[in-house]
C-alpha cells in the first residue's frame, strides 16, 4: 500500500469518527483533561455504554486513547491542540460557505 493511500485511510476514519454530533460532544469533553468512561458519559448526558460506544470511534480515528487501570479504562485526546485544529479549519471552511452564499455566489 503507498504511503498516500495509507493517510488517506486514516484521514477517512479520522472524519469518519467527527460524522456524528454525539461523538463530537464527547471528543470536546475529552479536551478537559484525561477521564474514565462513566465521568465522560455524564459530561455529555448519555449512558456509558452510549458514551463507550462514542469513544471506540475516537480510538479508531486515533483521536483518542484509553489507559486501562483495573476495571477502569481513562480515555484523553494524545494532542488537544492538533484535533483542535482539525475542528478549527472546519468551522472557517463552514463560515468561508456561509459567506459565499450571502454573496449569491453558488456552491
Amino acid at each position: 500500500m503507498s504511503r498516500r493511500k495509507a493517510s488517506n485511510e486514516l484521514r477517512a476514519k479520522i472524519f469518519s469518527s467527527l460524522s456524528d454530533p454525539a461523538t463530537l460532544r464527547v471528543l470536546e469533553a475529552l479536551f478537559e483533561g484525561e477521564a474514565p468512561t462513566d465521568k465522560i458519559a455524564k459530561a455529555v448526558g448519555m449512558e456509558a455504554m452510549e458514551a463507550a460506544s462514542h469513544l471506540g470511534k475516537l480510538r479508531e480515528g486515533r483521536l483518542a486513547t484509553v489507559r486501562r487501570v483495573g476495571a477502569y479504562s481513562y480515555y484523553r485526546v494524545p494532542d488537544v491542540p492538533s484535533v483542535d485544529k482539525i475542528l478549527v479549519a472546519v468551522d472557517e471552511t463552514l463560515m468561508k460557505i456561509e459567506e459565499m452564499r450571502r454573496k449569491g455566489i453558488e456552491i
